[in-house]
């Protein structure tokens, strides 16, 4: 190791002193000549096949790129006809069922109209069979009233013939109480 050592610090002093007189460069190609030189080949390779991967990738992306772009662009028109068939579908359903809708209302209308001059037809008939009836009520009351009247002016006659009746049993009765108390007067003198 101490032998290392001498053998460095020699190599070292001999550097330096080439280095005083300015060879520098041919102490740097003495000494690192051959190496630098498989370096500079090693780093050439290296550049041309990092150039070359760096070409290669360069163009398979842009392959790529205009495949991706290819296909977005087919998948645009795509949906842009799909778009325009939904569109023109749709209007034609619109269009459809607008004119369903006016049928509808149309049918609706002739409906209601119907209706009502058939209801206002019933309520006119209703009025007039009400009025009828109660006419005819009228007419029923009337008769029944005077039917009323009469049975009560005869029922009023018929009592007061009974009265007199009455007052003649009414005396009959009188005279029996007074005979029926003489009799009780009698018999509880005896």
């Amino acid at each position: 190791m101490a032998e290392e050592k001498s053998n460095k610090n020699k190599s070292e002093d001999n550097l330096d002193a080439m280095a005083g007189n300015g060879n520098v460069d041919q102490i740097r190609d003495i000494l690192f000549g051959s190496q630098m030189k498989d370096y500079e080949r090693k780093f050439s390779r290296l550049e041309e096949r990092i150039m070359s991967e760096v070409t290669r990738l360069k163009s398979d992306s842009n392959k790529r790129f205009d495949v991706l772009e290819e296909f977005i662009n087919k998948g645009i028109d795509s949906l842009s006809d799909k778009l325009r068939v939904e569109k023109t579908d749709r209007s034609e359903s619109i269009k459809e069922l607008t004119s369903e809708l006016t049928s509808t209302a149309k049918g609706l209308e002739k409906k209601l109209n119907s209706f009502e001059q058939t209801t206002e037809k019933d309520v006119r008939e209703l009025r007039q069979s009400l009025f009828d009836q109660s006419k005819t009520l009228l007419n029923e009351i009337g008769e029944k009233h005077d039917e009323g009247m009469a049975i009560f002016d005869r029922s009023v006659n018929e009592l007061r013939d009974e009265k007199a009746n009455r007052s003649t049993l009414s005396a009959l009765l009188t005279d029996l109480a007074i005979r029926l108390a003489d009799d009780s007067l009698y018999e509880q003198g005896e």
